[in-house]
């Protein structure tokens, strides 16, 4: 905010310094009083207008001081520095729309006010108008190149759009410029653990709380990234921390409460959740938390009654919207789950970006070029892909992308006159002519039960040559036996290890005569070295394909084995894509995903020959592996 700026003053300077040194000294009270005094022996003085503006600005008294700024615009209508300030007050009370025309004026005025562009970028930011924000941080950066604040205002700006290598080189910046700046400091923790770098942004809370310890909202941050860690004790600790220094802070109460529940300490997580309530009763995430709680425990109707509790209070909060609709389709509640789906663009924990293209979504009607493009893990592309034919009855031509590691498993599965492209590639937009996200085309040729039973046939096709060859080769190690694909683990950063289970206690279930294979990717030897030695069983590993690079040769394996058995990951929709009989180890409840169903399901509606092994307690394998057991064995 800006009160030097010069304009022709009316008062004595005396006057004038008498008012900045209680600014100055934050005698606002005083400084407010003298103000409005003087306001009244110089009414048209626009200086004395700004001043008092300022002072309430300063004292969080915002509409007053709109009134005050306007009114030295009132009298002075290019006066630079009261229109910057005018632009801030209206930002603080939301009036954003205003807010941007106001600072608009001010840069035109003075392009080289980097402070406006700088204020400019706040308010097109908090109006969602993210790449033109970026621009006007830029813009206040070129004209002062070690404008720290900007550049921290820029980072969060990339953060928010979720390029955070740029956000993070924006932060370290603003750091370089200011080394002891605490904002700068929270804003790139914040950026490191969307990154997924937990150690890093762990590190760099404690470097801001460094410079002032009692940052209570930085030790919530800290408690947040704790908690994704799977480090609950650290996270409580810190969030009572931030709780000792604010005892009205809600939004630590809420995220306490959260890891409560992770501590199946459902009794206090529902306490502290409800004491953030009455502090901020209007606490949206306090009502989301405390439907995921109830989603915690498999009671989805109390969950959903908490969800529409935040939806009362916001008809448009993206995360209440999306949980409430993945209630819907554990359900099977098809038409208001897709419905609720369609918010997980605007969650914080989905990780795929909208496709930016100027056409339409496509809607379900014909239409002659249609654009399908891959979204979320490879899991999903193999789940969505059943659709891939059906869709060829909606337009003329169709141009699917998908992950460069499927394109050669795809084009071989489906129609011929399909084109598949790597979905890192820029698809002109003169190629179609309406697009649509692959999950999005999948629930509108999924609205009804039927419609699932009549898509249960496998629909992929793995390289026959490929498969046959591995299979010939499994015989002759073991005839007769049994081949039995395992995978064991998940890759999903927040609930790889309530979906993974130990690799021995899975193997003591399946048949002794069973030619185990390795279906999971990545370095297991250790794992495999384990199981040897725990349980005397071994584990074939084939170097001649990578279950990770290699989809291909990862679908002929799948192909090759008279049956999987897999927790949770992407194994499960590529046996079931290919009809290989797979048992699927599930976790209970909120950690399952929505399209296994409602907890206890015992086939999937997905695929034909998939069935469902469901954790009877929470994070206990037992029952789960009973129950696998007993199938495998012939025990109904």
């Amino acid at each position: 905010m800006t009160i030097t700026e010069s304009v022709q003053v009316n008062p004595p300077q005396n006057a004038f310094n008498e008012l900045l040194e209680l600014y100055n000294k934050g005698n606002l009270h005083l400084a407010t009083d003298r103000a409005e005094q003087l306001t009244k022996i110089f009414p048209k003085s626009p200086i004395l207008w700004n001043i008092l503006g300022v002072v309430n600005l300063g004292a969080c008294r915002y509409e007053q001081a709109e009134v005050n700024f306007r009114k030295a615009v009132q009298f002075n209508s290019s006066y630079i520095g009261a229109l910057n300030n005018l632009g801030i007050a209206l930002q603080k009370l939301g009036k954003f729309e205003d807010s941007i025309n106001t600072l608009t004026k001010v840069v035109g005025l003075k392009p080289d006010y980097a402070q406006a562009f700088n204020n400019l970028g706040i308010s097109l930011k908090e109006d969602g108008r993210l790449d033109l924000s970026v621009e006007a941080f830029k813009s206040a950066i070129k004209i002062r190149k070690d404008y720290a604040e900007a550049f921290n205002n820029l980072g969060i700006t990339f953060r928010l759009k979720n390029e955070l290598l740029a956000s993070s080189e924006a932060l370290k910046m603003a750091l370089k410029i200011k080394p002891n700046f605490a904002e700068a400091l929270r804003n790139l923790g914040r950026t490191f653990q969307e990154m997924g770098n937990l150690d890093e942004a762990i590190k760099t809370f404690k470097k801001a709380l460094e410079l002032n310890p009692k940052l209570f909202q930085v030790l919530n941050d800290l408690g947040v990234a704790f908690h994704a860690k799977r480090d609950l004790d650290q996270a409580i600790a810190s969030y009572k921390e931030a709780i000792r220094l604010n005892s009205e802070y809600a939004d630590a109460y809420n995220n306490m409460g959260l890891t409560f529940v992770e501590k199946e300490n459902f009794d206090e997580a529902l306490s502290l959740m409800e004491k953030s309530l009455k502090i901020r009763p209007n606490l949206l995430s306090a009502y989301n938390n405390i439907g995921y709680l109830f989603r915690t425990k498999g009671d989805y109707e109390e969950a959903v009654f908490y969800y529409d509790k935040a939806i009362e209070i916001d008809p448009e909060y993206s995360e209440a919207l999306h949980n409430r609709g993945l209630m819907h389709l554990k359900s099977s509640e098809w038409v208001k789950g897709w419905r609720g789906f369609e918010h997980r663009w605007k969650t914080a924990s989905y990780d795929t970006n909208p496709l930016r293209s100027a056409r339409p979504l496509w809607g379900g009607s014909f239409v002659e070029r249609l654009y399908v493009w891959a979204e979320a893990g490879v899991g999903d592309e193999v789940m969505f892909s059943s659709c891939f034919n059906e869709l060829q009855s909606y337009c003329d031509r169709l141009i699917v992308s998908c992950d460069k590691r499927l394109l050669s498993l795809f084009e071989r599965s489906f129609n011929s006159s399909i084109r598949f492209v790597d979905k890192d590639a820029d698809i002109d937009e003169d190629l179609y002519d309406a697009q649509v996200p692959a999950g999005t085309a999948f629930g509108l040729l999924r609205q009804e039960d039927q419609s699932f039973l009549d898509n249960k046939k496998p629909y992929l096709t793995s390289d026959f040559q490929r498969s046959n060859t591995l299979r010939k080769k499994f015989n002759e190690m073991n005839p007769g036996a049994k081949i039995v694909g395992v995978s064991w683990k998940s890759s999903a950063f927040k609930d790889a290890a309530k979906r993974s289970l130990d690799l021995s206690e899975l193997v003591k279930e399946i048949s002794n005569d069973s030619l185990l294979v390795n279906l999971q990717y990545g370095d297991v030897q250790e794992e495999l070295a384990q199981l040897q030695n725990s349980i005397g069983r071994s584990m074939l590993q084939l170097d001649d394909v990578d279950n990770f690079n290699d989809l291909d040769g990862f679908s002929a394996l799948i192909q090759a084995c008279d049956k999987v058995i897999s927790i949770d990951n992407s194994t499960v929709h590529f046996a079931g894509a290919l009809g290989v009989e797979c048992h699927v180890l599930l976790p209970y409840s909120h950690v399952s995903d929505w399209r296994w169903g409602l907890h206890g399901t015992s086939k999937s509606y997905s695929y034909d020959k998939m069935y469902l092994h469901w954790q009877q307690k929470l994070n206990n394998w037992s029952g789960c592996l009973r129950s696998l057991k007993n199938f495998l064995i012939g025990i109904e």
